[in-house]
Order: structure tokens, then sequence, then C-alpha cells
């Protein structure tokens, strides 16, 4: 009964900080996303392939008909849940491969050389077309290859009917990006379906790119990878009503989104109320703190930055940081925290309950850096500071899963038959702080594709 209460008076605090903003949003936000339920569709046997194309490493799974399992990928002679997200490229003749070859150069971050400048490529495209671009679809293609041949083989003899979905940084949905990763899908399913990719000319993606780039299919589709990791969190059980973060800790980037669980008639109900995303992922750390070393020793550097801890000293605009990593430290302090302010400022009632009743606030983190002190860090030292604020402590929690590991809870999630509705369009990534919406729908409010 007093859980029932509490739940209650948190929907109350929810509602009236929502009520504000919904009937300016019924009609700026009404893009919907319909219910898929890819097993309704024909005859065919419908596969659902959830893939997490990362900066670093890009993993995935595959749902046949329920049957759900990892792709084990061929990596240096050893099967692996990893496929290196890299290609090898020949200058001389312009020719990309999907394996090394002598006098060919091996290249990476194409994935998020095409959001960011942070790593970008020395080389050239083709026909107007970037060079990572070109990258990303050439490997992609080569890895939804490689997944194609891995339902076949789990169901040999069947007629399958193959669905993607694509985990992208939110930023994909920025007008000056828009779409560049549902383009680059578009193209590499194409090529995906054509004999002998294993080598391809620049000249020749460039034409596959130009003639299918624009040419969408409700098969293909891409979702933000904080979507599936909060659609993880929200499906728990044991997540109560209250205020939560989420940190996604990737190779490029670091992505952010505070949310509120309610309960109304026994349905978890949820809510955004911020994100934000900067160029602080694991890569982009290891090559501004370790410009001499993180190429030929970046095993060493990366467990440097597994167990440093960073103290960031007081500064002002007259006694400005200098150090490199207090400077990027503090870029990120700023992302984190300022998306838990965002929540006070949009509804101090909410967050006054919060510290009264949780007494702090749990954040989850997720990615290839989930486990590096140098992020965890920055956060325990800020706590102090906020707690004068009238805002509760960040509270770190263990990310457990029944999965073989927990770097796969994207490609898992996106793997699943139906993703959730959403009533209307979340937020605008223009203006990515302060924002709020409602939904009318007994659904998870997060993100839309």
């Amino acid at each position: 009964m007093q859980f029932d209460k509490f739940s209650n008076s948190f929907g109350d605090l929810l509602k009236n900080a929502l009520q504000k903003k919904e009937n300016a949003n019924r009609s700026s936000n009404s893009r919907f996303r319909p219910k898929v339920d890819l097993g309704q569709r024909n005859r065919d046997v419908q596969v659902i392939i959830g893939l997490d194309f990362g900066t670093s490493f890009t993993k995935a799974y595959c749902n046949i008909q329920g049957d759900i399992f990892p792709i084990e990928f061929e990596v240096e002679s050893s099967s692996s849940y990893y496929l290196p997200s890299e290609v090898y490229y020949d200058k001389t003749g312009k020719n990309l491969a999907i394996s090394a070859k002598s006098n060919f150069i091996r290249i990476n971050y194409f994935k998020y050389n095409m959001i960011n400048d942070e790593l970008k490529s020395q080389y050239d495209g083709h026909s107007g077309i970037a060079f990572d671009e070109l990258c990303s679809a050439f490997f992609l293609a080569n890895a939804i290859k490689k997944l194609k041949a891995a339902a076949v083989q789990r169901r040999p003899g069947t007629n399958l009917n193959f669905h993607i979905n694509m985990g992208c940084p939110i930023a994909n949905e920025e007008s000056r990006f828009k779409g560049i990763y549902n383009r680059v899908l578009n193209v590499a399913y194409v090529i995906s379906n054509m004999p002998n990719i294993e080598m391809m000319n620049l000249g020749k993606i460039a034409d596959y790119y130009k003639a299918y780039s624009s040419k969408t299919s409700p098969s293909l589709r891409t979702v933000p990878e904080l979507y599936a990791e909060a659609l993880w969190f929200i499906e728990k059980s044991s997540s109560d009503a209250g205020i939560y973060a989420i940190l996604d800790i990737g190779g490029g980037t670091v992505d952010f989104a505070t949310i509120a669980i309610n309960f109304e008639k026994g349905e978890k109900k949820t809510y955004i109320y911020s994100q934000g995303a900067k160029p602080l992922g694991v890569e982009i750390l290891l090559k501004k703190f370790y410009p001499q070393d993180f190429h030929d020793h970046r095993d060493e550097c990366l467990e440097e930055l597994r167990k440093s801890t960073i103290q960031i000293p007081s500064h002002s605009k007259e006694n400005p940081l200098v150090d490199i990593q207090h400077i990027h430290g503090n870029a990120f302090e700023i992302l984190f925290f300022q998306g838990v302010m965002d929540v006070k400022d949009i509804s101090p009632r909410l967050m006054q309950h919060q510290f009264k009743v949780n007494e702090s606030i749990p954040y989850y983190t997720f990615g290839g850096g989930a486990d590096l002190n140098w992020y965890h860090s920055i956060i325990t030292q800020h706590n102090s500071f906020i707690t004068t604020a009238g805002i509760p402590h960040l509270q770190k929690q263990r990310v457990d899963t029944d999965l073989p590991h927990n770097r796969l809870i994207v490609a898992y999630q996106l793997s699943q038959p139906t993703l959730p509705d959403i009533g209307k369009y979340p937020w605008e990534f223009k203006k990515p702080n302060k924002k709020i919406y409602n939904s009318e729908i007994p659904s998870y409010l997060l993100i839309d594709d």
C-alpha cells in the first residue's frame, strides 16, 4: 500500500509537469511509429537481424521466429561476437577489401567519422560521396552477407525474408546528418545481395550509393542505440518508479538520457526528460590523451583509462583548465550533470520527491567504455556538489543480463519482433536539453527512428 501511494504521487507530479507541454506537442510532433509485427506479413519465414554497428566493433543478433541467437564471426581464425569495424584500402587502385591484403592500409572509425571530424579519414571519396560513407556501406554489405548466411545455415532449405534494425547515434536525426545511416544501410543491403563483394572499387560502390541511397524499404530501419538500451532497462521487472540516468559510452560518442518511470493502473509508463551526446567516446579519448602511443600500445592506454581517477580542479574564465584530461573531463561533467539538472528545472517537485523518497538517482552505463573508471570518477567527484543543489547523488548500478556479454544488449533488443509505439516525436535535436514530452498510449516514450 505504501508503494502504491508513492507511485500515485509520482504519477501526479509527472502529469502536472507534462501537461504544460502536451497541447503544443500535439500539433508539432505528430509522427507515429506503427507497431511492426514481423511474424505476420506473409508465409515466408521472417528473420529479424539486430545490428549494432559500432565505431570499434560490430555485434549482431538473429531472430528466426523466436529462435534468437547471437552471431559469432570468424575473426583471426577464431569465433567472436565482436567483428572489428574495419576495412582495407588500396589507395593506388582505389579498392576496398574486407580482409587484410598486401599493400592495403587498414581503415577504421568510418562509422563515427560520418558525423564527426575528430577522427576524419585523410582519403578522398568518389563522385562527391565521402570516403567514410563508402567504407561504411562496403563494410556493412559484407557484414550483412555474413549474417544472412548464418541465418540460412540455421534454417537450411527455408525461404527467408530478412528485416534489419540497425543501431545508430542519435545524431542521425540532426538536420545536418539526417538519415545518413539510413542511406548507408540501404546501399549496403543491395550490395550484400551481389556476388564476390569481398573486394570492390570505390567507383563501383559510389555507383550503388547514387542509385540506392535514397530508396527506402520498410524492412530496413535505423534505431538509436539509446532506445535499445533504455528498452532493456525499462523492461526489467525490478525497475521501480523514479528518475534514472542512462549512459552509452561508445567508441566515438557518449550518449546520455534521463528518464522517469511511473506505474499507472499497474502499467509501466516512461518519460524522457533530457538527452545529449558529445564526442567523448573511448577512441576519442585515446587519441587525445595518448597521441603517440594509442596506435601501437592501445591495450595499455585503455587499461590506464580503465583504472584512472580524474579530479577536475576548480576553474573559471580567468583561471581556465589547461590539462587535456581536465578539459575533456569537464565536457563530460557538463553533459551528464546538465541533463540531470534539466529534470529539476522542468519539475522541481519531481526532483524533490526523488530526493526525499529514493535518496539517489540510479545510473546505468552501456557500451565498450562502460567499465572505464575515468568516466565514473568524474560522476563521483561531482556528487558532493549536486546534493547541495537539492539533487540526490548519482548511484552506479550494475547491468545484469543473461546474454553472453553486456555489450550485446543493443543487438539483442533490436532483434525483437516489435518495437514499442511512440505517440509523438520525442524531441528536437537542435535543442537537446530542457525538453519534456507526453504520450497518450500505454507504452514506452523514448525515441523514434
